[in-house]
């Protein structure tokens, strides 16, 4: 291909050309249908009309369904200063998480606040919302490549696909996932503004986008990469469609400077909302992020993985899912055909990003260069600045990959295949015989792919109907995911409640099913051990409900659920309120004896009443500083509603005061082995000394030494733990699969 070929390619214009081939621009087929945006709109929306229709799923529930903040929109605080998970009581006072994640997207949030004033808790209104939203983002897809490449068959191929991919259907048809589209289109918004059609942008225009980077931020934070995608972007357009050929880089770093300027508001305000925790500590499960207990080669070739799965989300979305968690990200098991596509991929971005720019900073006639670079080379540097946020490569993020994740990458991406197959069906059209066979058969690929893709988003969009559909369809596609089998378990469960007859022994049969296989992938899983005493519980086995839901609170002390339930399902209720009354008669007569209200802390928090049982506990402390077992019990109570800072000290305490306190050494070994295993190490063997016919006790241990790497010294602990239990006690089955597990290591 010629120079000039070139040129009529790069600038779409098709007369220019007319020794070679066509442009990819007016000659292209279908040409009157292409050069408007409404073809991608409309298709975003006809593909997911069919998630229009269900109630509030998944964290819609929390958001929405269950969030007082958003019926009201004029508390500005409630909305703007806050962290997008912050739940308000009615009466307005922060009841929060502790360990919840810390994120900060407030106009997404008052996207549904506005909602809610106009039409109330109605989900297909908010659902719609979301539809026409991305239909809007489509067409703004079309805009952005047009202004990159002046190709109108590129710009609405790229559209095309964007309104159609499968992988879209997370952040359309969940509500939540609006985050995902205001923030690709204000993004979208601000490039177009920056890029205006034949001439540099003036000031007001990039104030403007300035403020759409703001709006985009404040939709999600991902958005950050926007300063460094514009400058790629304007460096792309301004140089290669000659719009100045005198662009400098005081230009270019003026323009950034502008661009950047609503990073102090927003940091300010992120850091009020988030009171002062920018970036989580620590991320809190291993199930939603592998990564975070992975060794130094786990993070090198784990982010390779992830690539490697995104990248066959894009080229063959069939299995889809909301959770793609351990077992389906594992970096402990060595790397694998993903990790070798995701090297691919990498190694093949970077290639050229770097050839692009070092082009682009050495060359005065951009338009000379290589025809591949000078299309995917910017489309690689954009690509590059967005996926680091989300790849888990320099910082982890709450999971390892989300299909909602890619929604603005893909924009990229379906860019560069879109030019891709526009370039090969013209430049094949160009010439007879087997080219032009090829151009036919690139055209039917895509006319395949199109409709592939729009049939599996139609369907993907039914899934959203409820938690039930939802789930049970992610479980199909990846039932080794130990998120995905508990939450359709728990589903399973709960939709039994409202059965009757044979359905309800069905759905709960089926459910303990599907719970049992999320213990086998992950034996101390809380939320599995929980949700299996329910079903039990539910079936009338009294007794092995029990024995789950004391499982459950081994390996989560704070879970309220299963304690409550424990004490229901041994009948201990009735008994425990007449205890309760007793001992506060007795407490009434004698205030300052510290032991009864030890004992009282004991039955309060058998009945739940976790907030009286620690005002008794402190009561007994300040009556006696220095009674061992009040400060005992006082560690365990700040245990079980999750303020492990605060039980620290306290256990600390209770062990100075009684250094055989065997329980207060197995608690204290439990908060520090993230912080200090040598001395987690110390009391958990300390705790054996003392105790060593407790099952706890051993178990503990045996934990810490499995942590700590001493499998050989782990295993005749578990062992031990083992036989003190009987033979159908379901920790001795949780205990077995643990042991295989470490063997298997051992070898």
């Amino acid at each position: 291909m010629t120079a000039s070929h070139m040129d009529a390619i790069e600038n779409g214009d098709a007369r220019n050309a007319e020794a070679g081939a066509p442009s990819v621009g007016p000659d292209f087929d279908f040409r009157r249908l292409i050069r408007n945006p409404w073809l991608p709109a409309l298709l975003g929306i006809l593909c997911f009309f069919t998630s229009l229709f269900g109630g509030f799923v998944r964290d819609d529930v929390l958001m929405i369904e269950r969030n007082p903040r958003i019926q009201h929109p004029a508390d500005f605080r409630a909305i703007w200063m806050t962290d997008w998970w912050q739940t308000l009581s009615d009466a307005g006072h922060a009841t929060p998480s502790a360990d919840r994640d810390r994120l900060y997207r407030p106009l997404s949030l008052y996207t549904f606040a506005v909602q809610y004033a106009v039409h109330g808790m109605n989900p297909f209104l908010f659902r719609l919302a979301n539809v026409i939203l991305h239909g809007l983002a489509c067409a703004l897809v079309w805009k952005f490549v047009l202004r990159l490449f002046d190709s109108h068959a590129s710009a609405a191929l790229a559209a095309c696909l964007f309104a159609v991919h499968p992988i879209h259907a997370e952040a359309v048809a969940e509500m939540v996932g609006r985050a995902e589209i205001l923030a690709t289109i204000f993004m979208l918004l601000g490039l177009l503004l920056l890029l205006p059609p034949g001439r540099l942008p003036g000031v007001g225009r990039v104030l403007a986008a300035a403020v759409c980077f703001f709006l985009a931020l404040l939709a999600k934070e991902t958005a950050i990469c926007y300063p460094a995608v514009a400058a790629i972007a304007a460096w792309h357009c301004y140089r290669v469609h000659a719009v100045d050929q005198a662009l400098g880089w005081r230009r270019l770093t003026l323009l950034l400077v502008l661009l950047a300027v609503p990073l102090a508001p927003y940091f300010a305000m992120r850091n009020v909302a988030l009171e002062g925790v920018l970036i989580r500590p620590k991320l809190i499960s291993i199930l939603g992020n592998p990564l975070r207990d992975a060794d130094l080669a786990g993070r090198i070739h784990g982010p390779l993985t992830i690539l490697g799965h995104y990248t066959r989300l894009m080229l063959f979305p069939a299995k889809l899912s909301n959770n793609y968690g351990l077992a389906i990200i594992d970096p402990k098991a060595g790397p694998n055909q993903s990790t070798l596509v995701g090297a691919v991929v990498a190694l093949g971005m970077v290639v050229l990003a770097a050839r692009w720019a070092f082009a682009a900073v050495r060359s005065r006639q951009p338009g000379r260069q290589p025809s591949w670079f000078v299309y995917y080379g910017p489309l690689a540097a954009m690509l590059l600045c967005s996926y680091l946020l989300i790849s888990n490569t320099f910082l982890l993020i709450g999971v390892t990959l989300a299909e909602r994740l890619m929604y603005w990458p893909s924009v990229l991406v379906l860019a560069a295949a879109a030019t891709f197959f526009v370039r090969l069906i013209e430049d094949s059209r160009a010439t007879s015989g087997s080219p032009a066979m090829r151009a036919r058969i690139a055209a039917g690929v895509l006319g395949v792919a199109m409709l592939a893709f729009a049939g599996r988003s139609a369907l993907r969009g039914m899934d959203w109907q409820s938690d039930l559909t939802l789930f049970a369809s992610d479980y199909a596609a990846y039932p080794q995911s130990v998120i995905s089998a508990t939450s359709y378990g728990r589903q399973l469960v709960w939709t039994s409640r409202n059965a009757v007859g044979r359905q309800r022994a069905d759905y709960l049969d089926r459910a303990v099913q599907v719970l049992n296989d999320a213990i086998k992938l992950h034996p101390n899983y809380p939320q599995a051990l929980q949700q299996l005493g329910v079903a039990h519980e539910l079936k009338g086995d009294r007794q092995r409900a029990a024995q789950y839901f004391s499982a459950a609170l081994q390996f989560d002390p704070t879970d309220a659920l299963s304690r409550d339930s424990l004490g229901r399902v041994r009948g201990v209720s009735a008994a425990a309120q007449q205890r309760v009354r007793e001992l506060e008669q007795r407490i009434a007569e004698n205030p300052a004896d510290p032991g009864l209200r030890v004992t009282l802390s004991t039955q309060l928090f058998a009945l739940g009443q976790a907030a009286a049982a620690i005002e008794h506990l402190e009561a007994a402390i300040a009556a006696a500083p220095n009674h061992p077992g009040a400060h005992s019990a006082y560690a365990q109570a700040l245990l079980l509603v999750g303020r492990q800072a605060d039980a620290r000290p306290v256990l600390e305490k209770a062990i100075e005061l009684n250094p055989r306190d065997w329980r207060s050494h197995t608690n204290l070994a439990g908060i520090l082995v993230e912080r200090d295993l040598s001395a987690a190490l110390s009391h958990a063997q300390a705790a054996v000394d003392i105790e060593p016919n407790d099952v706890t006790a051993r178990l503990n241990l045996a934990e810490m030494l499995a942590t700590a790497h001493r499998a050989a010294e782990a295993i005749p602990h578990f062992k031990a733990a083992m036989e003190a239990m009987s033979a159908d006690d379901p920790n001795r089955r949780l205990i077995e699969s643990r042991l295989k597990a470490i063997e298997s290591q051992k070898k």
